[in-house]
């Protein structure tokens, strides 16, 4: 099957078309520009749509519903030390591969990574184990996992299981990412992007979520009352791959190098979130030209930037600008920046940080982590309503940084706990606002289950003993 999906719309309004058409009909070639034809692929398993997209000048590879728009290799890329922990396929032999049929073939290529083995990084060095055999043994192992997690329904297998998996110590990741990413909902930096971001406003066009990994904003956007369409784009396949499966299947997602161009037609977007990430971005003004491009004279949240005149650096290469050098890139007339430690208690005290006063360049030496925002008034000055919470949106769940340690008739005592010494590091403002030693009633928690929008879900959600995630982000037993 061809179909050209090269229709004019207004974002994703577009009469008799899929959810999938619509989502393909914002999407530009990053190097042409062009618009796109799609060959759908058979799939030999049942899962998302694959498929070939063609623009005048090449071809990419759509997999289970993720379209890769780049040139450089599908690898697993890490957020421990910038490099590349397998280097992954080539888009091309991707797309060889889906005119063959070889459909999960080419899904597990973009997936594997080489699997380390104990004691490894002794025998290598020893050279009692060539890195070739280790290579081909370790992706032979993570395929063999990979397989047993595709063939299984999404309701099975869950988000915790998925980071869980490319997080372990054995993946040449940073372990911290599985504690990050499971946390991610109640963590100080997404309070302080969710001071913000819940006040984008509901529009037909998607909000684009760069660097979105597993697309928690995107969970919120999608499922929030005033529901608005997402799509994420990530560097990294496998992040972008799992946000569609289990965190934010409502949304969309595109694998593609945000640093060297936006795959998204000219004003397509109602607005743009960057959080944790524009440090990481090497050409940073093209990026925010190319976010106004899509975006016009609509915000764009560019969260937690961290400043360079303050320790420690992150990333450790380098790639962070002082104060002055942000403000100056976003344009001073058009934006506003905020500290970011005052952003997360503006978002408990549920007041609107839009409505202060700016602090002074001059405040700002020793403050780490900044948040600017680009055209601010285009914000809506309100925020979610009494009695919800942002971090609530969802299936109400135990807080995972929570563990039960005593189950008492009629109630159920907890206690605080990072599962990693950085992550105690990276996020120990959370003590400020989660119960160190808490204490839940039976009887609110019942009440809080059977009515999300019940006095005792807020109460709950509040204290930050029950936070509301994806239908299949932790186990159903989890509480």
């Amino acid at each position: 099957m061809n179909q050209v999906i090269n229709h004019v719309v207004s974002g994703f309004a577009g009469a008799g078309m899929t959810s999938f058409e619509k989502f393909l009909s914002v999407l530009q070639c990053p190097a042409c520009a062009g618009g796109f034809s799609f060959a759908a692929t058979a799939s030999d398993h049942d899962v998302g749509n694959y498929g070939i997209l063609t623009c005048r000048c090449g071809q990419y590879p759509v997999i289970d519903d993720v379209p890769i728009l780049m040139t450089r290799p599908v690898g697993i890329i890490s957020h421990w030390n910038d490099g590349a922990v397998h280097a992954g396929p080539a888009v091309q032999d991707l797309v060889t591969a889906l005119k063959g049929g070889a459909t999960t073939e080419a899904l597990l290529d973009c997936l594997a990574f080489p699997r380390k083995f104990p004691l490894q990084g002794r025998l290598t060095r020893a050279h009692l184990w060539p890195v070739s055999i280790s290579e081909k043994a370790g992706l032979a192992q993570t395929r063999a996992g990979l397989r047993r997690m595709i063939g299984q329904p999404v309701g099975k297998v869950v988000a915790k299981d998925v980071f869980n998996f490319f997080y372990s110590r054995r993946s040449g990741n940073n372990p911290y990412n599985a504690e990050y990413f499971l946390n991610r909902f109640a963590i100080p930096r997404y309070l302080s992007a969710m001071a913000l971001v819940q006040r984008f406003s509901a529009s037909e066009k998607p909000v684009l979520d760069i660097a979105c990994g597993y697309g928690h904003f995107d969970h919120y956007l999608t499922r929030r009352r005033r529901s608005t369409p997402a799509i994420g784009v990530d560097l990294n396949f496998y992040q972008a791959w799992g946000a569609k499966k289990w965190v934010a299947p409502d949304a969309w997602f595109v694998c593609c190098d945000a640093g060297a161009g936006l795959p998204l037609k000219s004003d397509s977007c109602s607005g743009a979130v960057c959080s944790d990430a524009f440090a990481y971005i090497p050409d940073k003004a093209l990026l925010v030209q190319e976010v106004e491009r899509v975006a016009p004279m609509r915000p764009a949240i560019y969260a937690r930037v961290g400043n360079r005149e303050v320790g420690p650096p992150n990333p450790r290469h380098g790639g962070e600008l002082r104060p002055d050098e942000y403000w100056d890139l976003f344009g001073r007339n058009h934006s506003r920046y905020f500290v970011d430690v005052a952003l997360w208690k503006d978002y408990l005290m549920r007041s609107s940080p839009l409505d202060k006063e700016p602090a002074t360049l001059q405040s700002l030496r020793w403050e780490k982590y900044l948040s600017y925002v680009t055209h601010p008034e285009a914000l809506s000055a309100q925020g979610e309503e009494a009695r919800v919470w942002c971090h609530g949106v969802g299936k109400l769940v135990l807080n995972p940084v929570l563990e039960i340690t005593t189950d008492e008739p009629g109630a159920l005592c907890t206690e605080f706990m990072f599962r990693t010494v950085w992550g105690a590091y990276e996020d120990a403002d959370m003590m400020a606002y989660t119960d160190r030693w808490g204490r839940i009633e039976k009887t609110e928690l019942r009440h809080a289950l059977a009515d999300p929008e019940s006095a005792a879900a807020s109460s709950l959600v509040g204290r930050f003993a029950l936070i509301g995630v994806p239908e299949h982000f932790v186990p159903g037993d989890s509480m």
